[in-house]
């Protein structure tokens, strides 16, 4: 019956762990996944801004060739001004879109952490539910075997005994049987 017990502790404990170990598995793969979605998203910030690169070369461009059609001078004040604002707000928008994927690489890169760090706490509580198994069935072998086994002698000296209390105070205190803590009132003074 102890053998049972104690096989049974230790399979638990083996599939405490084995658990552990598949969540500590599962958990590195997200990690895995976070970090290729870190990447893509600054991968994809990248083309994201050379896509509006573009679209401001071609703006200005178009604002080039509007200003020369109309018969104005391209290198005008004004002209120059309104080619130089283009490119100011395709900066901008340059600077956004690069801004935007680094704030989604630092939030895949702290998913990926997170996940690095439950897949250390399922590795750790998988050991501890092999130990604890192991442990669990040391105790209940040892302690089904010396419950079988018959006592030969005391291992204490000296065996106290109790020393019998007196049932109430000794009258020679002034006290009779009642309670020492209870006085009685005699009277009330205001």
């Amino acid at each position: 019956m102890a053998i049972a017990g104690a096989l049974s502790s230790i399979v638990g404990g083996v599939t405490g762990m084995m658990q552990a170990s598949y969540q500590a598995k599962v958990a590195n793969m997200n990690a895995d996944i976070a970090q290729e979605n870190a990447d893509l998203a600054s991968t994809k910030s990248e083309i994201d801004a050379q896509e509006s690169d573009n679209q401001t070369a071609a703006l200005i461009g178009e604002q080039e060739s509007a200003q020369a059609a109309s018969g104005v001078t391209i290198s005008g004040k004004s002209q120059i001004l309104t080619r130089k604002a283009a490119r100011f707000v395709g900066a901008g928008d340059r600077m956004k879109l690069i801004q935007g994927g680094q704030i989604e690489r630092y939030n895949f890169l702290t998913q990926k952490a997170n996940f690095k760090a439950e897949a250390a706490a399922a590795k750790i509580s998988g050991i501890s539910s092999l130990i604890g198994g192991v442990l669990g069935a040391a105790g209940g072998l040892s302690g089904s075997m010396s419950s079988t086994s018959t006592a030969t002698a005391t291992p204490y000296k000296y065996i106290p005994r109790p020393v019998p209390k007196p049932a109430a105070l000794p009258a020679a205190l002034g006290y009779s049987g009642l309670n020492p803590l209870i006085r009685p009132r005699t009277s009330f003074s205001h």
